[in-house]
């Protein structure tokens, strides 16, 4: 009897310290807690915010400031502003960006179950609703504060940044270049294209460069998004270890540097969610402690829909999220094998989204975007040196003659191009296409990384 009772006595324990304690560490922690907490919590804003009937306020006198304008398809002119912290859309005329202004206001609150799909689109990107303002009743507050000098400032830094481009491409590198290379590529699409990788601004993009770039699939290559974060954060990173800097010194100087870049490029829906997972990586260092990027990943999409449900509808929201994880889950020891399977395997887990909104499909898009994901980072690199005093002329040469000769090719090569529609997914073949395509990568890292176990995970 002693002995079955100190038998149950060490199976249980060895229940208690290898299973129970292990499988509770692991899946019910503090960080799958909070994990657990905010999607709760995110689950119940998301059902308030879509269930709250939203009507026109009555008019009342507000103060707001101009942050962007815009032109719309038929030549109206439209002003994004901030009021009370929450931004609006107004057709109100003779506003100037940055500044403040006081004014009798009415609000018009787009439905969150609106069936327009633009509406759902604009609340996407923060845009609350339409603002109807009298502009017989306009005041400008002379007395300019931080908010109002810091977005004149951003807006005429911005605009000396992209002259400088325009200029330099324009005046200089592209007459010495067609005297050689012949093209048809209009130079303010290449010092659009430098401008939009830098920081966002592609609005000067012609039509048929637009056309081009979309009919290959490349516009989330021609585009800021969280690779610009993850290029300045390794950067600083390593410049500042150099000067043999505490990692909580180096680790605040790299989250204000990527807070910075966020608000200087308009905080984009990938470079919010690359900032939020830098900084959930940063601060779980700085506690001591690690979170890998997939969590973070997690954690950085959940707090971003908890602030704005509506970025689910966000195109760039859920093509960054979709291809960084696409990044994290096939990732293999030979680097031949990354070169080539990462860029297949970001399409694949980005097809449902590019197929919602009535793009085709074309094998020569699938090829053009495995040979150029590796090339775009380092012309994003050479443009981001292009920007530095005394040798910046230097980089901004090498990249108008890469930017010259890919757009060129691409225009010569657009009639080979064959577009196969694809029709949108239902829920049921969601779930079963990524599904399939989660076991696919699982079986192809396995039987790859297997086959070269003497690499080094790249």
């Amino acid at each position: 009897m002693a002995y079955f009772t100190s038998l149950y006595k060490e199976s249980f324990l060895w229940y208690e310290k290898k299973v129970f304690s292990f499988w509770v560490r692991k899946y019910f922690n503090r960080s799958v807690l909070a994990l657990a907490i905010l999607s709760l919590g995110l689950g119940w804003f998301v059902f308030i915010e879509t269930r709250t009937s939203k009507t026109t306020s009555l008019q009342k006198e507000e103060s707001f400031y101009v942050l962007a304008q815009e032109s719309g398809n038929f030549g109206e002119r439209y002003s994004t502003v901030l009021i009370r912290n929450a931004l609006w859309r107004t057709t109100a005329e003779n506003l100037e960006i940055g500044r403040e202004y006081f004014g009798l206001i009415s609000f018009f609150a787009y439905q969150p179950t609106s069936e327009n799909y633009y509406e759902v689109y604009l609340r996407s990107l923060g845009i609350r609703g339409e603002a109807e303002i009298s502009t017989d009743s306009l005041r400008i507050n002379k007395n300019c504060d931080w908010r109002c000098q810091g977005i004149k400032g951003l807006r005429t830094n911005q605009s000396a940044a992209g002259r400088r481009v325009r200029d330099f491409v324009c005046r200089q590198a592209y007459p010495f270049l067609r005297s050689w290379y012949y093209t048809d590529v209009n130079c303010g699409d290449v010092a659009a294209l430098i401008t939009g990788l830098v920081y966002g601004d592609t609005k000067s993009l012609s039509s048929a460069t637009k056309e081009t770039i979309r009919t290959f699939g490349l516009s989330h290559l021609v585009a800021v998004s969280g690779f610009q974060v993850v290029l300045v954060a390794s950067f600083l990173e390593a410049a500042l270890a150099r000067l043999r800097l505490d990692f909580r010194v180096r680790a605040t100087l790299v989250f204000f540097a990527l807070l910075c870049l966020g608000l200087y490029t308009g905080l984009e829906p990938p470079i919010v969610r690359s900032f939020l997972s830098a900084s959930i990586v940063l601060g779980a260092r700085l506690l001591g402690r690690r979170c890998p990027q997939s969590r973070a990943l997690v954690y950085s999409a959940g707090v971003m829909l908890l602030i704005n449900p509506f970025y689910f509808y966000s195109i760039s929201f859920r093509l960054s999220c979709l291809a960084t994880f696409a990044l994290l889950q096939t990732r293999f020891k030979k680097k031949l094998w990354n070169y080539l399977f990462t860029p297949l395997f970001a399409f694949l887990y980005t097809l449902p989204v590019i197929a919602d909104f009535g793009e085709g499909v074309s094998v020569v898009g699938i090829i053009a975007n495995l040979l150029l994901t590796p090339v775009v980072p380092v012309i994003t690199y050479l443009a981001l040196l292009g920007y530095l005093p005394l040798v910046g002329d230097f980089f901004l040469g090498l990249v108008n003659v890469l930017i010259l000769m890919l757009l060129n090719t691409l225009s010569d090569l657009q009639s080979l191009v064959i577009l196969y529609p694809v029709g949108m997914f239902s829920k049921t073949e969601l779930v079963a296409y990524y599904l399939g395509l989660v076991i696919f990568g699982v079986l192809v890292k396995a039987v790859l990384n297997k086959n070269n176990p003497e690499s080094g995970v790249s």
